[in-house]
C-alpha cells in the first residue's frame, strides 16, 4: 500500500468539543539521513481551520515514533494551557 504524504491525523481533546489536535507528518531526507517532519496545530472541530500553531519538530525515528512524539508534544501543550479547558 502506497501512502500519500503529508499524512494528517486529528486527535480529540478531552473536555473540549470545539478543538482538535492536528498532526501533519511528512518524510524528509537530509543527505543520507531519513527523518520525519511534524507540524502540530490546534484546529477548530467543524471547519478544521487553525486555531493555534503549536510547533514544528523533526524526528529521526520511525513514522510510529514520530506520531507518538507529536501526540506527547500536543498533550504537554494542552496541559500547560488552562484557557483551553
Amino acid at each position: 500500500m502506497i501512502e500519500e504524504y503529508p499524512l494528517e491525523y486529528f486527535v480529540p481533546l478531552n473536555g473540549n468539543q470545539f478543538l482538535l489536535g492536528k498532526i501533519t507528518l511528512s518524510p524528509m531526507k537530509k543527505g543520507m539521513q531519513d527523518y520525519y517532519h511534524m507540524e502540530i496545530d490546534l484546529v477548530l472541530t467543524e471547519s478544521k481551520k487553525i486555531y493555534r500553531h503549536i510547533g514544528i519538530f523533526d524526528c529521526r525515528e520511525s513514522k510510529d515514533e514520530a506520531i507518538d512524539l507529536a501526540i506527547q508534544r500536543l498533550s504537554e501543550f494542552v496541559r500547560s494551557k488552562e484557557s483551553l479547558k
